[in-house]
């Protein structure tokens, strides 16, 4: 039964030596070079921020700063409004933290862990 276990280990050695080298062989053989298209499109020339004019480029900024300074009222006026409901919840939220520090102190002290006597933390 031995011998027959050993024929095998001996026969799955060989086929693994043997394929090693002939991958080995393989991978001394040249690949061929792939060909380039020969109906490649050429690149677009760049042109400047989209191809407007420069006074097209000032209008399209000046719209843009209008546009900003309209948020910028716009996220004060919602700033100015969100405010009470922030403070309301940070009183809130002080409140309850007290209240809970109250109800926690109001407790006996935490009891001591006992020690372990087979810990090796001495």
């Amino acid at each position: 039964m031995n011998t027959n276990k050993s024929f095998a280990a001996a026969a799955v050695a060989a086929a693994l030596v043997l394929g090693s080298g002939v991958v080995a062989m393989a991978a001394d053989t040249p690949t061929p070079s792939p060909t380039t298209s020969v109906t490649s499109t050429p690149t677009p020339a760049p042109t400047n921020s989209k191809g407007l004019t420069k006074a097209q480029r000032q209008a399209l900024l000046a719209k843009y700063r209008a546009d900003l300074a309209a948020w910028q009222v716009q996220k004060d006026a919602w700033t100015q409004a969100a405010q009470p409901i922030l403070d309301a919840y940070k009183a809130a939220l002080a409140t309850a933290k007290a209240t809970r520090d109250a109800a926690l102190a109001k407790l006996p002290a935490m009891p001591v862990k006992p020690a372990n006597p087979f810990s090796h933390n001495d």
